[in-house]
């Protein structure tokens, strides 16, 4: 029997293997999760679905973002024992790389696996590790990486304060 086949008992105790392949189980998890975020708005309270990525990207910011970078609300970065400087105001992210922020760049910078060993140590934790390092890594885990940062970036575009003078 092979890796993709899955075994079915009949009532009879007589074993059967399905022609399907978990690919199918594959596609009905994401329609199902697929389904769960389009209607989570609706049994959360938010107005759109929209407003629930935003709230979803503020709690990724406060639970993995605030206690170094600051909250959301101007209570400045924080001063990390064993770092040499405080880490930057993320609300000042537009004023630093122009608007609208360099996706793209800001979420290989967050995932971190990517950067090259030549740009010196770095102090901000591996998200692209650290992200559901709890679960077996496979395709989905890493689609819900991207995910989450990619609501982190939404979340961070809302934040941004104009340039002081």
């Amino acid at each position: 029997m092979g890796l993709d086949r899955v075994r079915i008992w009949r009532s009879d105790e007589r074993a059967a293997v399905s022609t399907r392949p978990f690919a199918t189980r594959r596609v009905f998890a994401r329609l199902c999760a697929l389904a769960l975020v389009a209607t989570a708005p609706l049994t959360l309270g938010c107005e759109s679905q929209e407003e629930y990525r935003l709230g979803v990207g503020r709690d990724v910011f406060d639970r993995k973002c605030a206690g170094c970078h600051g909250s959301s609300r101007g209570e400045g970065p924080q001063f990390v024992e064993g770092h040499g400087a405080p880490a930057p105001d993320l609300r000042e992210l537009a004023i630093r790389y122009g608007s609208p922020l360099p996706r793209d760049e800001l979420a290989r910078f967050i995932d971190g696996r990517s950067e090259l060993a030549a740009h010196g140590e770095r102090e901000m934790p591996v998200w692209g590790e650290a992200l559901y390092d709890n679960l077996p890594e496979n395709a989905t885990v890493e689609e819900m990486r991207a995910g989450t940062i990619e609501l982190l970036l939404d979340y961070l575009e809302t934040i941004q304060v104009p340039a002081r003078d």
